[in-house]
């Protein structure tokens, strides 16, 4: 290839991979990579720009693009030569249809966007359309966007119209509904004094959406067959025939179409959708949902608004009962809250967690943390748009693209044929492990399980076919990968599907069986799962198959691995045989209620396909499998050897005694397969995380909270993290010793001092009070600078307070249940004629908050571990708090168990 084509192969793979952005398409890098001069270079680019095929922006450097690559991309005609990289944005005016737009087009949405594509084209004015889905998942957007694309497309014209008609208005009167629909005459009846056009009439030559169609009656559903069966409607009362309107109709429902439609009504609609709840959405697409709705509110106000991430992870995390509509009220309600409070604090618009719906965050109260440690903010502007936020998330998702872009790119580097393979293979590999490994998003026609099943048999009849055999994790790899390119829509340019072509034939050279077994997978992938193939599938799997073929000949001793799991058994297998470079393991996985005559059978046709003349050994997990040699049939000319607990170290143990030919009894007396499970704890050698612990008398919620308002005060440079811990944990001996070796602990911040040696305490009253602000420096001195110390202390004196630090740990109303702790502790002080300081006051207005929600939620403490001996003053203390407390069990409607005063005695008696 001469050197001005190498130069436009290299443009080319540029333009197509970072479009206009890329600064590595000038005169100079060009020069630089392909070892030319400069002025070379130059000579060839400009060639190239009067011939039409690059195009040339004349900035400072001057930058060159490919001008075919963006013309296909951008589906517009361009000049040769632009003034700067602006003038060439302005030409590019992308066409899109109405459907690109649509979150999820190609993910969640890929296969119902298609099936109403091809509803639109479908000759004689299109078919009818029924969506099916939950409320608020979608289906008005979707046939609004319908609508568009049939206009975009000049299906439609541009001055048709869009009836949306929700039948739930007239179900109950039939005689209205058709006279809505059709029209009617004049004299049809009492009070119809002038002829009246319908819907359909209003909708001719453009579309009706019939909402909640499933509130029609059967009677109602029988007057949309005339114009379902000839196109002909008539208006209520007249006399003739009918007369003719082409409109495009499409039903939307809620209800199970099989128990609240007519079969005949159903038969006449051929293109049935069903439209995913938002749950059974993308992670990717619910996260795009969240920052679309934000980005509308920010066009809205016309401002520029900050969301927490935690409000992004959250939303995108959460169910919600109906679906896109309250995900969508969600956003515009913490919108709304967050503009008045920027209103009154004149600060740029916030959105935090406290701005959610208070019904959205009381069902996060018994989940797990779902928001994550990034507290960091997200900055939409005006100007912003989706694709520019989640662009690199998107790219990031589709990792056979991703792949095989890098494939093409590297075959325009100068290196040779075997690093070239080298590499290859090496970016095949890590894509197998994504595909098998990664999430698996519900986004394809055909499901992942019908493509495992169908796949089994199709490879069985291959290995017979080619007298080949293949691990277990092939079937599995297969399915995957075909179920995931089902989604990838990318259209190769011919440049690119040469180059695939190249190193497809270059890697299949003189490999005959390899060919052949490429050509039977095409063939079947084409003809029997009905998927266009092309260039990439071809070198996907060359590449995949000439790295698990590529085998010297099979070892005499045989080893086996048999283990319960869909593909336990191969992944070991496929493992070993990589870190081996050999086929020398082969792998039976075992469904769990497999029986071990089942078993034997399997084994026995293992032998009868296999030379097993050195031996057999079998390598077992648990169970029914360490006595299968009992069930192998005829006669047994070789040893057997079985070895359980079976586990990829074992097997790599095994592999490498039989790739380097060691006997069948060496093999097995191999001292690593004597050892038995080790268990270890291994603790750093230094000591390099400092750590602030967080504890609580009455569990660990408690302490969590409190971790959380810590979090939220300190910097996030600081080499510091907060961990929370149970009280009674921490008091033991050994947890003590462990969190000394593992952290170097500055502190313990909590409502009781689990008193481990060396390390200040630090109570939650004394933080809410302020009275050991000075050794809480301290503590901060080992880690944070002065102006930092100074910036948490005024965080801590605004997130600490009494009433903040109540409505952390609690959803109840700071003041209402201060007060009405407050009236018990004037009932104990008065029954039991003592005082209380103000730091037994403040644990109790900590932990009789966090008490009422429990007994509330109905969720108390039901464990006390006794600590002081209960002899008649103790019993006289207890008593008095059982009455003085009587006060809340009014208040709130609830009983205080036992177990609940014990507590209340413990932080009432160290007052004492």
């Amino acid at each position: 290839m001469s050197i001005k084509l190498e130069l436009l192969s290299a443009i080319r793979g540029l333009t197509a991979e970072h479009g206009i952005v890329t600064q590595l398409t000038t005169a100079e890098s060009l020069a630089q990579q392909f070892s030319v001069q400069r002025n070379t270079v130059s000579h060839y680019l400009n060639q190239l720009v009067k011939e039409n095929r690059i195009i040339k922006i004349n900035t400072r450097p001057v930058i060159f693009f490919d001008k075919e690559t963006l013309e296909k991309q951008y589906q517009c005609l361009l000049a040769n030569e632009y003034a700067s990289i602006a003038e060439l944005e302005s030409a590019m005016t992308v066409k899109q249809d109405a459907f690109s737009r649509v979150i999820g087009a190609e993910d969640s949405l890929y296969r119902q966007i298609r099936q109403l594509k091809s509803a639109a084209f479908y000759p004689g004015g299109g078919l009818p359309v029924l969506l099916t889905g939950p409320t608020g998942s979608g289906k008005s957007f979707l046939a609004r966007n319908y609508y568009q694309y049939c206009v975009d497309k000049g299906i439609l014209k541009k001055e048709s119209h869009f009836i949306h008609f929700n039948c739930a208005e007239y179900a109950d009167n039939p005689e209205l509904l058709a006279s809505s629909l059709f029209g009617y005459k004049r004299g049809a009846f009492t009070g119809a004094t002038q002829d009246k056009t319908g819907l359909f009439d209003e909708a001719d030559q453009g579309m009706l959406f019939l909402d909640e169609v499933h509130r029609l009656d059967s009677k109602g559903q029988e007057k949309l067959f005339g114009y379902l069966d000839n196109g002909l409607i008539s208006p209520i009362g007249e006399t003739k025939k009918g007369h003719p309107v082409a409109v495009r109709l499409v039903f939307a429902t809620t209800e199970d179409i099989q128990s609240n439609f007519l079969k005949t009504f159903i038969r006449r609609i051929p293109v049935q959708i069903e439209i995913p709840s938002l749950d059974n959405r993308t992670n990717l697409e619910k996260k795009q949902l969240v920052l679309h709705f934000y980005l509308q509110q920010v066009k809205k106000v016309k401002q520029t608004i900050n969301v927490s991430r935690q409000v992004i992870s959250l939303l995108s995390a959460q169910k919600f009962e109906s679906n896109v509509g309250q995900l969508q009220n969600s956003v515009i309600l913490s919108v709304a809250n967050a503009l008045a409070r920027s209103v009154r604090t004149k600060q740029v618009i916030t959105v935090r967690l406290s701005d959610l719906p208070q019904t959205l965050l009381q069902l996060n109260v018994n989940q797990q943390p779902i928001t994550g440690p990034d507290k960091s903010i997200i900055c939409l502007k005006v100007t912003d748009s989706l694709y520019g936020i989640t662009h690199h998330a998107e790219s990031e998702r589709n990792q056979i693209k991703t792949t095989f872009s890098r494939i093409i790119q590297l075959a325009r580097t100068k290196i040779t044929n075997e690093e070239r393979l080298k590499t290859c293979q090496d970016e095949i590999a890590t894509l197998c492990d994504y595909l098998v490994f990664g999430k698996v998003d519900k986004n394809g026609d055909l499901p992942l399980n019908f493509l495992k099943n169908l796949l089994a048999g199709e490879i069985q009849m291959i290995e017979q076919k080619l007298g080949m055999q293949f691990n277990g994790n092939t079937v599995v790899l297969l399915a995957h990968y075909f179920y995931n390119k089902q989604s990838l829509h990318w259209g190769l340019t011919n440049h690119e599907r040469d180059i695939l072509k190249e190193l497809t034939q270059a890697v299949q050279t003189e490999d005959t069986q390899l060919q052949s077994l490429v050509t039977t997978l095409l063939m079947i992938a084409e003809q029997n799962i009905n998927l266009p193939v092309d260039a990439i599938d071809a070198l996907f799997l060359t590449l995949y198959f000439k790295q698990i073929t590529n085998i010297s000949k099979v070892e005499r001793i045989r080893c086996l691995v048999l283990a319960h799991g869909y593909s336990t058994a191969s992944s070991m297998a496929n493992v070993v045989n990589k870190m081996v470079g050999s086929q020398v393991v082969d792998a039976f996985d075992m469904p769990i209620d497999i029986s071990p005559q089942q078993i034997g059978e399997q084994i026995n046709q293992y032998l009868s396909d296999k030379n097993v003349s050195g031996g057999l050994i079998m390598l077992v997990d648990m169970g029914s499998l360490e006595d299968v040699h009992r069930y192998i049939k005829g006669y047994i000319d070789f040893p057997i050897g079985i070895i359980n607990n079976v586990s990829t170290q074992s097997v790599l143990t095994v592999a490498s005694e039989i790739k380097q030919k060691n006997d069948f009894e060496l093999i097995m007396q191999d001292p690593q397969l004597q050892i038995t499970q080790q268990v270890k704890v291994l603790y750093p050698s230094e000591v390099h995380k400092n750590v602030i612990i967080t504890c609580c008398l009455t569990g660990i919620g408690t302490a969590k909270q409190i971790k959380a308002l810590l979090e939220e005060s300190m910097p996030l440079e600081l080499d510091l993290v907060i961990n929370a811990y149970e009280y009674a944990r921490l008091c033991e001996v050994e947890q003590q010793t462990a969190l000394l070796k593992t952290y170097n602990v500055l502190a313990v911040i909590g409502t009781i001092d689990p008193e481990i040696t060396g390390i200040p305490y630090i109570s939650l009253e004394d933080l809410i009070n302020g009275t050991q602000t000075d050794v809480f420096n301290q503590v901060l001195q080992q880690v944070a600078k002065p102006a930092q110390i100074q910036r948490i202390g005024e965080n801590i004196l605004r997130n600490f307070s009494i009433e903040r630090v109540i409505n952390s740990l609690t959803i109840l109303d700071a003041r209402t249940v201060m007060a009405n702790v407050d009236q018990a502790l004037s009932n104990y002080c008065q029954i039991s004629q003592s005082t209380l300081s103000n730091q037994t006051r403040m644990a109790l207005y900590v932990h009789v908050s966090c008490l009422i929600e429990r007994l509330i939620r109905n969720e108390p403490i039901t464990s006390y571990a006794v600590t002081t001996a209960f002899d008649s003053e103790a019993t006289v203390i207890y008593h008095n708090i059982q009455k003085a407390f009587s006060v809340v069990e009014q208040i709130y409607s609830v009983k205080i168990p036992d177990t609940e005063l014990g507590y209340i005695f413990d932080i009432v008696v160290a007052n004492h």
